[in-house]
This record gives C-alpha cells, sequence and structure tokens, in this order.
C-alpha cells in the first residue's frame, strides 16, 4: 500500500491540504476530516485517466497527515468582540 504525505493547514476560511509529491494536487474542506476525505477523493480524480492511472491506485493508498502548525502562527487573531480588531 502507497503512503502518501499530505500536509493539513488551517486558514480563516476552513483547511487545505497539499501533498510535495503532487504539486497540482490540492484539496480544501470546512472541517478537517471533510479536508482529507477531499484530498483522497483528488488524488482519485487527478488519475482518472485508465491509462494515466499507477498501479499503487488499485492496490489502495494512504494519506499520512502532517499539521502545519507553523501557519497557526502565520494566521492573525481575532476578538469575538470586535472582529476588525486583532487581539
Amino acid at each position: 500500500m502507497k503512503t502518501i504525505k499530505a500536509v493539513l493547514e488551517w486558514t480563516t476560511d476552513g483547511y487545505g491540504v497539499w501533498m510535495d509529491e503532487f504539486p497540482n494536487i490540492f484539496s480544501f474542506g470546512n472541517t478537517v476530516e471533510e479536508a482529507i476525505i477531499n484530498a483522497r477523493n483528488a488524488i482519485e480524480f487527478a488519475f482518472e485517466d485508465e491509462n494515466k492511472k499507477p498501479s499503487w491506485l488499485s492496490s489502495g493508498f494512504e494519506v499520512d497527515i502532517k499539521f502545519d502548525t507553523a501557519g497557526l502562527n502565520r494566521t492573525p487573531c481575532f476578538s469575538p468582540l470586535s472582529p476588525a480588531t486583532p487581539c
């Protein structure tokens, strides 16, 4: 079974997933779970053409998620009392 390493990153809009091995494939979701499911679907969709489908796709794969904790530091914090004012 092939393991695809992926990075999950939080944004103010939700969660994005990207993979170094496949720089043109990425996904997004409103929750962590949705972003991971969408990442698996994006990989399968990218290799939808039977002539270009790698053999590992038929035998199964898993997505190994690492969280981009550094990205949390880049995201501004906003006060719930005054959303336009940074914390």
